[in-house]
């Protein structure tokens, strides 16, 4: 597979997409190592601008790449899905290979949140899918085949 994030059989009635404008323009930048990546998982401001995940206990939701879209960088704005319920194989996720991390996911049916979480590349936190831990964070899925050959495979719940 050469994504990151793909979605499994893509039903585009049952999710919406949206593209909104990035806070940070390095957020788009192809040649920062803090660019967003296709499966990165990001929040909203109150002005609608697109900001790298720091609270567990808001909405998140995963960047995608839309085929045809070539303007992310002249519109300084990226894709996510909004909302919908799907399921991803996906390459972003916590596989519990960071220093004195918790959180791994590794076992059929584990809930999962999305957290800011050291990944590479680059050396800033990014919101990717890990295990939940409670109220009031926001569980967004669960796990639906368990790691194999650097891939997840999580459902999301309806939000």
């Amino acid at each position: 597979m050469d994504k990151d994030f793909k979605l499994v059989n893509p039903d585009w009635s049952r999710f919406t997409l949206h593209t909104y404008e990035v806070d940070d323009a390095t957020m788009v930048d192809p040649h920062d190592d803090t660019r967003v990546l296709q499966g990165e998982w990001v929040e909203l401001t109150a002005d609608d601008k697109v900001v790298r995940t720091t609270d567990e206990a808001v909405l998140h939701f995963p960047m995608v790449d839309i085929p045809g879209q070539y303007d992310v960088q002249a519109i300084q704005g990226i894709s996510v899905i909004k909302m919908g319920n799907f399921e991803v194989l996906t390459t972003v996720f916590n596989d519990g290979l960071g220093v004195g991390d918790a959180g791994e996911l590794n076992a059929l049916g584990q809930p999962f949140m999305i957290d800011a979480k050291s990944w590479n590349p680059g050396p800033n936190n990014r919101g990717i899918p890990t295990l939940w831990a409670a109220w009031p964070d926001l569980l967004v899925g669960y796990v639906t085949k368990v790691p194999s050959g650097g891939y997840i495979k999580l459902q999301t719940v309806t939000f």
